[in-house]
Order: C-alpha cells, then sequence, then structure tokens
C-alpha cells in the first residue's frame, strides 16, 4: 500500500520519469488496477462458488432479478 500511496503522490505532483521497470507512475498505476481487478474477479468467483455449494447443502438458492415473474416484483416492491 505505501508503494502504491507513493505512486499516487507522483501522479498527483505531475512526475512523469520513467523508472527501471519502463513505466511511469500513471502506468504502474494502472498495471496495478488492472492486476487488483482481476483477483478481486477472481476472489468473488471462489467466494459465490463456496458460498452456493454451502446454501445448497441447507436446502437455499440464490436467484437473480431475472428469476423473478412481474407477481414477484410487485411484491418485492410492496414489501420493501
Amino acid at each position: 500500500m505505501v508503494r502504491v500511496a507513493s505512486l499516487k503522490d507522483q501522479v498527483n505532483a505531475g512526475i512523469n520519469k520513467v523508472d527501471p521497470s519502463g513505466m511511469n507512475p500513471q502506468k504502474q498505476l494502472s498495471k496495478i488496477a488492472e492486476k487488483v481487478h482481476e483477483m478481486v474477479s477472481e476472489h468473488y468467483a471462489y467466494y459465490k462458488k463456496a458460498l452456493d455449494e454451502d446454501l445448497k447443502k441447507h436446502k437455499y438458492h440464490m436467484i437473480t432479478k431475472e428469476d423473478l415473474d412481474d407477481d414477484d416484483m410487485e411484491s418485492l416492491e410492496h414489501f420493501f
């Protein structure tokens, strides 16, 4: 986190110097963001799979809005 904060400080200060990696601070932040988004997506996919499996063991099922018909939606809108 210190490294990311330092890169943000450099970007905010207008520093555009290329480091030994061949990237300037903004490019490094972009690469970090890409990797973090990828890691978070993997984390959520794993978590959802594990959660779905555990819920199914106890006969609970997750549904999406697309699984609901108009009557379901009306009931939920009234309830919430």
